[in-house]
């Protein structure tokens, strides 16, 4: 018996109005100048702490890009421009477009990198565009997707024949934890945590609930279908006061699912970090358009 719900589908067989509903709170949660700033804050502050495994992940993929002499890059979900300040740092000379759905943000990077392309709007909105680029990447955006699979569709068809996607994301099947999942009988925490608090009814459910979602992972796929969503990420709960990382992650992916979806579809796959150490439990993924 569960105190917290797990409320996941696959988002392909998910009903239509469901999914609508959740990506229309979703933008309005990641637009609204209420939220956003301490949320902008939240993940900017992990990019200021230059040993910090986010910071050296962004920047793999700047070197990466460099390595490969991409000239033409496109972004989805570029934030303050992180990576495109890793970009120039080590030497890109290429053209740079960074796409965000803030618009506040974007209207900031303008005036701030005045030599790149900033344009707001979502993944999705890709779908009207008529340009191809070398390279299109996303750095921890899949997992905010509502419609994983077709925001993969709708970028790959962005990136010209011999051009790369890049993907980075968490591999929740691998690490086990959802945090946009919550368990227990309050947020933030987890078991261990919890019982240092003295909050030990929590901490036993916590611990219950973790372990049961931690099987669910494993075969995730097999009882949910394919691309399978949180339809509720305690983001949007309104008892919710905390702002942690990924506490609004919607797609539960894994490199296993990424890799069988790139395959079937007849595109190459390489993991440029590989599947161990911090790769574990995380995926960076680049998919070939061949």
């Amino acid at each position: 018996m569960l105190v917290n719900k797990l409320n996941w589908v696959s988002s392909p067989a998910a009903s239509p109005e469901v999914l609508k509903t959740l990506n229309s709170r979703m933008a309005e949660f990641y637009s609204s100048l209420n939220d956003r700033p301490d949320y902008q804050k939240l993940n900017d502050d992990l990019h200021d702490v230059e040993s910090h495994p986010n910071n050296k992940l962004a920047e793999q993929i700047a070197l990466y890009i460099i390595a490969k002499g991409f000239k033409k890059v496109l972004e989805v979900g570029c934030g303050s421009g992180r990576i495109y300040q890793h970009l120039v740092r080590h030497g890109f000379e290429g053209s740079y477009t960074g796409v965000e759905m803030a618009d506040y943000v974007i209207e900031a990077n303008k005036t701030k990198f005045p030599a790149a392309t900033w344009k707001t709007g979502s993944v999705y909105d890709l779908e009207q565009w008529s340009d191809s680029y070398d390279c299109c990447f996303c750095f921890y955006v899949l997992e905010h997707l509502i419609y994983p699979d077709k925001a993969l569709t709708v970028m790959m068809e962005r990136v010209r024949v011999g051009g790369t996607l890049i993907l980075l994301f968490p591999d929740v099947r691998s690490s086990g934890i959802v945090p946009s999942q919550k368990i227990g009988l309050s947020y933030g925490a987890g078991a261990k945590d919890k019982l240092k608090k003295g909050k030990v009814i929590d901490a036993v459910v916590s611990f219950w609930e973790a372990k049961v979602m931690r099987n669910k992972l494993r075969k995730i796929n097999q009882l949910y279908g394919d691309f399978v969503i949180n339809l509720t990420p305690y983001c949007l709960d309104k008892d919710c006061r905390e702002m942690l990382p990924d506490f609004d992650a919607i797609y539960l992916g894994s490199k296993e699912e990424i890799e069988r979806w790139a395959s079937e579809r007849g595109y190459g796959v390489t993991f440029p970090l590989g599947k161990e150490g911090l790769m574990a439990r995380n995926a960076y993924v680049a998919i070939l358009k061949q």
